[in-house]
């Protein structure tokens, strides 16, 4: 319950910090040019403040809606009056500078952050994706890493633990990810793989010996209690040989089968890989299953290349090799960054216009509470490496903070900035009226769209769904 506790509070002080710097880049750069701060203010104060205190003409608050916080200017709003301490009354691009200092300290916070990291670890870094990305800096390498390795299986006893990069099988080095380790398992069936891996988070190295499996074939690598398979009698360690008569290796064209036979029952032909005799299972898949557990309640792999209750996951390695990358290699990683998150809204939106739900994308959305929740979960499990998890957690969002402020959102800083651009153009300021029109209205949408994103990360977390 402490570790817990522990972990929300450090989630806390992190955004409060990442919000805090975003609002004193604001705040310097207006008293530098002369413009009047009338309130400097984390949090927004429409539930109230949980206190204020009056320094010269500042007031400092802390409110009650912890999500973000502001900085009131004089002459701020559109149509202002003007005066030397009016926002209004300086120079656009004086004005420009103001509104984006913010999101620029955040940006700046994250290159450093990210510069630390990667010199840290060799100016390489390892990165797991569900979906393909090729990065554009840096020299990519593709491999994969033990995502989890079941109790009392033959891998568990080898030494071979989570978060070990497969960097070598036989002395051959994967480059090609898991394509490659499967052919050369498929090629060594039931014989030993001397494999040397590193783990991605210490990048200790050292070698490990496992008995291949092959992936030609459909595997269960674990079975829910008191679920449909479970009362079947299917086992952890059950080969598919076939369904409802149709032979079939592939463990998806499965999955998909018996999500089509859900309320009806199907036969499956099993044989266990401890040799024993094959099996004829008669088995009805649920149609309403319980929350990650599948209609029949089984975990299918694509067959165990690095032995039984091994699941591996496509790694990525970036390294950057010459002066001038290891120099910019904090610009570098972040422009990669960048990259991977709008790769996989792409990915995601995609994937809820092609089944017509809002699920996928909904899935991996997070808040200020779901980023919170991430947080505790991965400061619980970073053990030594606790600092360095903090440090990437922090320059990710520092990075997203930033980025998203300087986009024309209304009532965002870019969305001002947007305004401000068109009167550097034209030489003539947006009508104040339509203006403060625009941003009160995106500013109601921005949190009507935190209050789902907020509902939205407490459901993930009662249902156990935090990480989609």
């Amino acid at each position: 319950m402490f570790s817990i506790i522990l972990a929300a509070v450090i989630g806390i002080a992190i955004l409060s910090f990442l919000v805090i710097i975003h609002e004193l880049g604001h705040f310097f750069v207006a008293r530098a040019f002369g413009v009047r701060v009338l309130e400097f203010g984390i949090g927004f104060p429409f539930l109230g403040s949980i206190f204020k205190i009056k320094r010269g003409e500042t007031t400092y608050s802390v409110n009650w809606l912890l999500f973000g916080g502001f900085v009131q200017l004089y002459g701020e709003e559109a149509g202002s009056k003007e005066g030397p301490e009016s926002f209004a009354s300086k120079p656009v691009w004086v004005r420009i500078l103001i509104a984006a200092t913010g999101a620029l300290v955040n940006l700046a916070l994250a290159v450093i952050l990210f510069t630390i990291l990667t010199a840290a670890s060799g100016f390489n870094t390892d990165l797991q994706s569900p979906f393909p990305v090729k990065f554009p800096f840096g020299t990519q390498s593709d491999n994969a890493a033990v995502a989890n390795v079941a109790h009392r299986s033959g891998a568990s006893e080898t030494g071979l633990a989570v978060n070990d990069k497969i960097i070598s099988i036989n002395n051959q080095k994967i480059t090609n990810g898991l394509e490659q380790i499967n052919s050369i398992a498929n090629a060594n069936v039931g014989k030993n793989l001397d494999l040397k891996v590193a783990n991605v988070i210490t990048g200790k190295e050292r070698e490990v010996s496992v008995v291949s499996a092959g992936t030609n074939y459909a595997l269960i690598t674990s079975v829910a209690s008191k679920s449909p398979a479970a009362q079947a009698g299917l086992k952890e360690g059950d080969k598919i040989i076939s369904v409802d008569g149709k032979p079939i290796t592939d463990a998806q064209k499965i999955r998909s089968l018996i999500k089509e036979k859900s309320g009806s029952e199907i036969t499956i032909v099993v044989q266990n890989l401890d040799g024993s005799s094959a099996r004829t299972i008669q088995v009805t898949p649920r149609k309403n299953p319980p929350a990650g557990q599948g209609s029949l309640g089984v975990t299918l792999d694509q067959g165990a290349p690095l032995g039984l209750g091994v699941a591996l996951v496509p790694n990525t390695t970036i390294s950057y090799d010459n002066l001038g990358q290891k120099i910019l290699s904090g610009f570098l990683q972040s422009g990669n960054m960048l990259y991977f998150q709008w790769v996989g809204l792409k990915s995601f939106i995609g994937q809820s216009f092609k089944q017509g739900s809002i699920e996928p994308l909904a899935s991996q959305a997070a808040g200020p509470v779901g980023i919170v929740a991430v947080l505790g979960i991965l400061v619980q499990n970073s053990g030594a490496q606790f600092l360095k998890v903090i440090a990437t957690f922090m320059a990710l969002i520092s990075l997203i903070l930033g980025i998203g402020n300087l986009l024309p959102i209304p009532a965002v800083d870019g969305g001002r900035i947007f305004f401000f651009l068109i009167e550097a153009v034209t030489r003539k300021k947006v009508n104040p009226k339509v203006e403060n029109l625009i941003h009160g209205v995106g500013f109601v949408i921005l949190l009507l769209l935190m209050a789902l994103i907020t509902a939205n990360d407490i459901f993930k977390i009662f249902t156990g769904h935090l990480f989609g």
